[in-house]
């Protein structure tokens, strides 16, 4: 069985955490069936009388509204199945009708996750597609779409066959049960050639337990871009800049060893890191470098620019920001996993 994708972007987190946004965005799903309902259902409730009219009306909006809780429900849960269903959508499409599009490829989402995802809760989606069939029957016949339920049923086969080839690829082996694990016997040390311990007659003291082997937390060198770094260090300690550019130049070079322990300490901020240090590192170190030969061929003390003074301040807010990026990273990365722990923990039935 394929296991619950629980989505981790900004929406779905948002979504899981407050109540609030869980009233607003159904609130929206209300409106927008309102308005998709009305504006595809036009073309039935114009050859209908007043009363009939306002029945079809009201059918339309539930119809598709119950269509929509449904798919805002797979977006959450089950993307591929929602994907899948596009093509169902546009399949449907094909017969000239809009009205019955989120209907069929609700219809499609859902006996997806079913087949491919199904766990107990999942059957309460089915009490919204009902209230929808009830609906979409005040306006369709089931006969006349032969068509469209043979190729319904085929992407539906092929959808199912592509999603458990998904599921073989990506499967892990289950570990097995623990009462057919059977006790893994002491390896023996191979015996040591000494004087006192000869060859053929193994100590009984060569027997010992296997150590476990602790892999390397490092995942990349210990000190990423250090001789650039370092390069940039020796020059805030040149006498030949003036303290006030000597102080920007250290100021930057504690950023960027700030944004150096991050990538050794979180391999998800090697990526960015590494594409900032690639892009502005040589170009500082070059920059800074050109200023000082032009000091050096100056006579005398040469006068600080103040447009060499400012352009390393925007380096060092450049890099002090970038650093601040690194953080945040990390602290959306936490707020997203307490979101889907807390609401693994509501799925269960623990809070």
């Amino acid at each position: 069985m394929r296991a619950i994708n629980h989505n981790t972007d900004i929406l779905s987190t948002t979504y899981h955490q407050s109540r609030g946004a869980q009233i607003f965005l159904h609130f929206l799903l209300l409106i927008a069936a309102i308005a998709y309902g009305k504006a595809t259902a036009s073309g039935y409730l114009n050859v209908a009388d007043s009363v009939v009219r306002k029945d079809l009306s009201g059918a339309s909006s539930v119809l598709v509204w119950m269509s929509f809780i449904l798919l805002f429900h797979t977006f959450l849960y089950d993307r591929l199945s929602l994907y899948y269903s596009v093509i169902i959508g546009a399949i449907w499409a094909f017969t000239g009708d809009a009205l019955a599009i989120p209907f069929w490829m609700a219809t499609a989402a859902l006996l997806l996750s079913l087949i491919t995802q199904y766990r107990f809760p999942l059957t309460g989606m089915l009490l919204p597609w009902l209230i929808g069939l009830i609906s979409y029957a005040e306006f369709y016949s089931f006969a006349p779409y032969a068509v469209f339920y043979v190729a319904f049923v085929i992407v539906m086969i092929g959808s199912v066959i592509h999603l458990r080839k998904i599921e073989k690829r990506g499967a892990v082996p289950s570990p097995a049960p623990v009462d057919n694990i059977q006790p893994v016997p002491l390896r023996r040390r191979e015996p040591v050639k000494t004087e006192s311990t000869p060859v053929d007659t193994p100590r009984e003291d060569a027997w010992t337990e296997d150590k476990p082997v602790r892999k390397s937390t490092s995942y990349i060198p210990d000190r990423p871009f250090d001789q650039d770094i370092t390069q940039l260090e020796n020059k805030s300690e040149l006498s030949d800049f003036p303290q006030e550019i000597r102080s920007e130049i250290a100021e930057i070079v504690s950023s960027a060893r700030r944004i150096q322990k991050c990538m050794q300490e979180d391999p998800k901020d090697v990526t960015p890191a590494t594409r900032f240090f690639q892009r502005y590192l040589p170009a500082v170190n070059t920059f800074i470098d050109k200023d000082l030969n032009l000091r050096r061929q100056q006579a005398g003390d040469a006068p600080t620019s103040a447009r060499t003074l400012q352009t390393l301040k925007d380096i060092r807010s450049m890099f002090d920001q970038q650093h601040q990026r690194l953080l945040e990273n990390d602290q959306l990365e936490l707020d997203t996993e307490m979101g889907v722990l807390d609401n693994l923990m509501k799925t269960d039935g623990f809070k």
